[in-house]
C-alpha cells in the first residue's frame, strides 16, 4: 500500500502539471490574439486618423533631424500627408454628426405630420362646435317667420294706416336681433374668418321692405342690435335707417341710394364696392370701416367719424363737412364737387405734413383731385384751449373766399332766401308745420352745373320741393327762380314742358353767380 500511493500521487501531480499547462498555453493563445487584435485596430486607427504615408514621412523627417538634413522634399511630404489626413477626419468626422442630425430631421418630420394631423383633427372640431351653434340659431327662424307674420297682420288692419307696430312688437323684434348673435359658418369647406350672423341680415332685410312709419324704425334701430350682419349685396334703397346699428358687418356690394343713414353705427363694416347715391350720412360713425372702390355720389356726411377708414380706389362726391378724418387713406380717389369745410387736423405727425399752399399735401390723391382742393381750400391754423388751460393748436380746413365752391354756394343760399321770403311758399311752411313737417328744396339745375352733382346747367335755378319730418317724405312739385327776370314759378310733378333745357334757351347771367 506505502508503494502505490507515492506513485499515484505522482501521476496525479503530473495529470494536474498537463492540464495547468494546457490552460495556460490557452491563457498565452488569447493574449496573443488580443494583442494581434489591438495591433490590428491600432494599424487601422493608425492608418484611417494617420495613414501610413504620414507615418512614414514623419518618419524619415525624424531620421534627417538628428543629421541636420530636412530635405524640403520631406517637409512637403509631411505637410501633404497632414493636409490629407486633416480633410480625412474632417469628412469622417462630419459624416458622424450626419447621423444625429438624420435622425432628428425624421423626428422633426413625424412630429411636424403628428402636428398637422392635430391641426385638422382641431379644425374638424372647430367647426362642428361651430356648425353646432349655427343649428342652435336656426331654431331661432321659427320666431322670425312668426313675428313677420305679426307685423303682417298689424300692417293689414284697417285702422292702421300709417304703418305704425305696437311697442310689444317691436320689443319681440329687437329681443330676436339681440339673440341672432354672430358666428363662423362654412364658406367653401373653410370656417369664415369673422364671425357674422346671417340671420340678422334676413330680418333687417325683411323689416326694411315692410316700409313701416319712420318713427316705428327709430323705435326698433334704437335698441336692435344689427351688428356683424352678413347682408353682402343687400339692396337698401330709398329706406330709412337712422341709427342703426350695423358695426362689423359685412356690406360687400350692398347699395344705399338715396338711403337714411343718419347717425348709423357701421364702425369696422365691410363696405367695399357699395353704392352710396344721394344718401343722408350726416353724423355716421365709419371709423376703420373698409370702403375699397366704393361710390360717394352727392352724398350728405357732415360730422361723420372717418377715423381710420379706408377708401382707397374710391369715388367721392358731396358734403363731408366738420368730419373727422384721422389716419385716413386716401390713396388713388377720384374726387367731384367735393366740400370738405371744418376739417381738423390735430395729429402732430399730420400736421408737420401740411403745407399750406398746397392742401393736398397730406393726402395721396391724382393731379385732378388735388387741382380741386387747392383751388376752393386753403389750411388755417386756430389755437385752441384745453381743460387744464394749455393752449394747442390746429388746422382747419377753410374755404377761399374767392373759389367756384364758395360763390356757388353763397349764389344758392341768396337764392334760397328769395325762395323762403315768397308768401305762398311761407304759407305752404306754416301748413306742413303744423304736421310738424318742413320743404326741403333739392337743386336740379343751376348756372353752374356738376356732373357729380346730377346738376344740370342753365341760367335759371331748378328746386324739387319735398316735404321732410316724421312722415315719409313726399314729392310735393318743382320751383324755378330766374335771377336774370327775378321771377319765382312753381309746376306741378306732371307739367315738365318747361324742365327740359336746352343750350338755344341758355340766356345771359350778368349777376356774380353766373358761371
Amino acid at each position: 500500500m506505502e508503494s502505490e500511493t507515492p506513485k499515484d500521487d505522482y501521476n496525479q501531480i503530473l495529470k494536474e502539471n498537463l492540464k495547468l499547462k494546457a490552460e495556460l498555453n490557452l491563457l498565452k493563445g488569447k493574449k496573443k490574439a488580443r494583442s494581434a487584435l489591438g495591433k490590428l485596430a491600432s494599424k487601422i486607427t493608425t492608418n484611417v486618423f494617420v495613414g501610413k504615408g504620414l507615418k512614414r514621412s514623419v518618419l524619415t523627417l525624424f531620421e534627417e533631424i538628428p543629421e541636420g538634413k530636412v530635405s524640403k522634399v520631406t517637409l512637403a511630404d509631411v505637410s501633404s500627408h497632414l493636409v490629407w489626413r486633416l480633410t480625412r477626419v474632417g469628412i469622417f468626422t462630419f459624416l458622424l454628426a450626419l447621423i444625429p442630425l438624420c435622425i432628428l430631421g425624421i423626428q422633426t418630420y413625424i412630429l411636424h405630420s403628428q402636428n398637422k394631423l392635430l391641426q385638422y383633427q382641431n379644425s374638424r372640431l372647430d367647426q362642428e362646435i361651430n356648425l353646432e351653434e349655427g343649428n342652435r340659431r336656426s331654431s331661432l327662424i321659427f320666431l322670425m317667420s312668426n313675428i313677420m307674420d305679426k307685423i303682417g297682420e298689424e300692417l293689414k288692419n284697417p285702422q292702421n294706416s300709417r304703418n305704425f307696430l305696437s311697442d310689444a312688437l317691436i320689443g319681440r323684434i329687437v329681443s330676436l336681433s339681440q339673440a341672432l348673435r354672430p358666428y363662423r359658418y362654412l364658406e367653401n369647406d373653410q370656417l369664415i374668418n369673422q364671425p357674422l350672423s346671417p340671420e340678422r341680415g334676413q330680418l333687417l332685410i325683411s323689416l326694411t321692405n315692410s316700409g313701416l312709419h319712420p318713427s316705428t324704425y327709430e323705435k326698433i334701430f334704437e335698441k336692435a342690435d344689427f351688428s356683424y350682419a352678413d347682408l353682402k349685396n343687400a339692396n337698401f334703397n330709398g329706406n330709412y335707417m337712422q341709427g342703426i346699428e350695423l358695426s362689423y358687418a359685412n356690406l360687400e356690394g350692398a347699395t344705399f341710394n338715396k338711403a337714411v343713414l343718419e347717425y348709423a353705427n357701421l364702425e369696422g363694416a365691410k363696405l367695399t364696392k357699395v353704392d352710396f347715391e344721394e344718401t343722408f350720412m350726416n353724423g355716421i360713425k365709419l371709423n376703420s370701416a373698409n370702403l375699397q372702390n366704393s361710390h360717394l355720389h352727392n352724398v350728405k356726411m357732415r360730422n361723420a367719424n372717418l377715423k381710420k377708414a379706408d377708401f382707397r380706389n374710391a369715388e367721392i362726391s358731396g358734403d363731408f363737412g366738420y368730419s373727422v378724418i384721422d389716419s385716413i387713406r386716401l390713396d388713388s380717389i377720384k374726387i367731384g364737387f367735393l366740400d370738405l369745410e371744418g376739417i381738423e387736423i390735430r395729429n402732430p405727425q399730420v400736421m408737420a405734413l401740411v403745407d399750406t399752399n398746397d392742401v393736398a399735401s397730406i393726402f395721396n390723391l391724382p393731379i385732378a383731385s388735388r387741382e380741386y382742393l387747392n383751388e376752393n381750400f386753403k389750411w388755417q391754423k386756430q389755437a385752441v384751449q384745453k381743460e387744464d388751460m394749455s393752449i394747442s393748436s390746429h388746422f382747419v380746413l377753410v374755404r377761399k373766399k374767392v373759389s367756384t365752391l364758395s360763390t356757388m354756394d353763397n349764389c344758392l343760399k341768396r337764392v334760397l332766401e328769395i325762395i323762403q321770403s315768397s308768401k305762398k311758399i311761407q304759407a305752404m311752411e306754416e301748413d306742413l308745420k303744423e304736421k310738424k313737417e318742413t320743404i326741403s328744396f333739392l337743386p336740379e339745375a343751376n348756372p353752374f352745373g356738376d356732373d357729380n352733382l346730377d346738376l344740370t346747367v342753365d341760367s335759371v335755378y331748378l328746386f324739387r320741393m319735398i316735404t321732410g319730418g316724421e312722415h315719409t317724405p313726399l314729392a310735393l312739385g318743382w320751383l324755378e327762380f330766374d335771377p336774370y327776370e327775378n321771377t319765382l314759378r312753381e309746376f306741378s310733378l306732371g307739367d315738365t314742358t318747361n324742365l327740359v333745357f336746352k343750350k338755344s334757351l341758355l340766356r345771359t347771367f350778368p349777376l356774380e353767380c353766373s358761371n
